[in-house]
């Protein structure tokens, strides 16, 4: 019992107590502990004055206010654990991973028991989702990794910087949006056959180069074929047609590896892949660029429906930039958006609001199906919740761009700012 000891001396301040009190489950503790978990909350409530707990006046509290219908041999079980909570005031926060753990483990060993006796509808599919929920959840204790350093040099030099970040391919969103950093989430709104994979690898082969060493990129593709995804690459770093490509495949491939400077932009293609899927590969701490293609077909989060589903998809993401880098996810637009050519953020289908909260840029792509203009894309910066650096102009923060869409060479160029 001795972890459960430090975790009840862990509750000895209010702060600490309001922070992981919320996070251990009952069922993870000895019933003694889970009581006492519980009463500690009582005793802040009855003493709002007090921000640590004595443990003498605590054992009289609970003895004579709190539980004064208990037999003696009771409150002499509950006061030899208190005296030891009280030989001393050395604490470790981190024994309440432990409990953290128990639970995730708690639920699914009751997952898996029902797969065995029948019992569950959801099969696996339950352990699942209770694993993306701890990959996707902030645990406690260690609140220090999410403190932000007040330091004006510091907070400059990473977040706004004319040689910081990394910059578009297309001039109209260096301009618009500027320079993109670890934890930036970017949501890209597309209706079918519009030139969504192409927005990617055209802007990714670009932007990989620009990586620190050792970091890579990579594309969870659940829509068209992997190798398709792989040839459009191709195309988007050498600025070439398939045909070029085939006249000397050799050749073009040594061209693409010396064009990536030593980087690398891996395709995952699984039409059912599932958070849990991301986060594993993810997790090797490889990748600063991930893109995901397309977010809405993403499984994962079996409990949720419609758009509280999108929201957890959006919530997971945004972790997912947090932990590793820039993070690109496509979402289908709504049937609204077909043949329009500047669209809204609420064009999103299947979701109002909450998939947009969660990114910090949302990009929207917009097709005229009229004859005449096949080769042309119009992009709206619905939202932009970057800094910019000295090459924004913040008159064009929320721009509209008409650019060029070259889907034989599966690039998108600018005709405000050619290169």
């Amino acid at each position: 019992m001795s972890q459960e000891v430090q975790l009840l001396r862990c509750l000895k301040k209010r702060e600490v107590h309001s922070k992981i009190a919320k996070y251990v489950k009952e069922y993870t503790l000895y019933p003694e502990t889970a009581q006492l978990v519980t009463d500690i909350g009582e005793y802040y409530k009855y003493h709002p004055e007090k921000d640590t707990i004595d443990w003498s006046e605590f054992q009289t509290w609970f003895r004579i206010n709190k539980h004064p219908t208990w037999k003696a041999d009771q409150h002499k079980v509950f006061a030899s654990i208190i005296d030891n909570v009280a030989k001393s005031d050395d604490t470790d926060t981190s024994v309440v991973a432990r409990f953290i753990e128990l639970d995730y483990a708690t639920q699914i060993h009751e997952a898996v028991q029902k797969v065995f006796t029948g019992a569950g509808t959801d099969g696996l599919d339950k352990v699942e989702d209770i694993i993306a929920a701890r990959s996707s959840s902030r645990e406690l204790p260690d609140d220090s990794a999410f403190m932000v350093k007040i330091d004006a040099p510091e907070l400059f030099r990473s977040m706004w910087s004319a040689t910081g970040g990394i910059r578009w391919r297309l001039e109209d969103l260096n301009k618009s949006i500027g320079p993109l950093h670890r934890g930036d989430l970017i949501l890209i709104g597309k209706r079918p056959e519009v030139g969504g994979t192409t927005f990617v690898t055209s802007e990714l082969t670009h932007m990989v180069t620009q990586l620190p060493e050792g970091k890579h990129a990579i594309i969870f593709n659940n829509e068209e074929i992997g190798p398709k995804v792989g040839v459009r690459l191709l195309q988007s770093a050498l600025d070439m047609t398939v045909y070029d490509i085939m006249a000397d495949p050799k050749k073009a491939q040594e061209s693409y590896d010396v064009g990536l400077g030593g980087h690398r932009i891996d395709v995952y293609h699984d039409t059912s892949i599932s958070v849990s899927d991301i986060d594993r590969v993810s997790r090797s701490g490889v990748y600063g660029l991930i893109a995901i293609n397309i977010l809405d077909k993403v499984a994962g989060f079996k409990g949720f429906e419609g758009v509280e589903r999108l929201r957890a998809l959006a919530q997971w993401s945004r972790k997912l930039a947090d932990k590793h880098g820039v993070v690109f996810v496509v979402a289908q637009a709504d049937a609204s958006a077909e043949g329009q050519r500047y669209l809204d953020q609420s064009q999103l289908y299947g979701s109002k609001t909450g998939m947009q909260a969660d990114s910090d840029v949302q990009l929207m792509i917009g097709k005229d199906n009229n004859p005449g203009f096949e080769n042309t894309r119009w992009i709206s910066v619905v939202r932009n919740k970057t800094l910019g650096d000295a090459g924004t102009d913040p008159a064009l923060r929320h721009g509209k761009f008409e650019v060029e869409f070259d889907g034989e060479r599966a690039r998108f160029r600018s005709r405000t700012w050619p290169t």
